[in-house]
């Protein structure tokens, strides 16, 4: 069998990646994919972690409010 560079001269057609924009493309595409996941799972860590306070800011409120003492200061 020969080898694909040899098929693709003596036939004249290049394959996808002999093309070095689309070589390029597919290198980079793993690193792009990672990073953007990378991202959105910090996003969502974040946002849980602002959700999760202010929610227990709300209960806190409401205890102090029940047992009847002041509003906790914000300093």
């Amino acid at each position: 069998m020969l080898p694909a560079r040899v098929l693709s001269s003596v036939l004249g057609v290049k394959s996808a990646m002999d093309n070095w924009w689309v070589n390029a493309l597919w290198s980079i595409t793993p690193t792009v994919l990672i990073g953007i996941f990378f991202a959105l799972v910090l996003r969502f860590i974040l946002r849980a972690d602002r959700t999760e306070r202010r929610i227990y800011k709300e209960m806190e409120a409401e205890e102090r409010a029940r047992l009847g003492l002041p509003p906790k200061s914000d300093s």
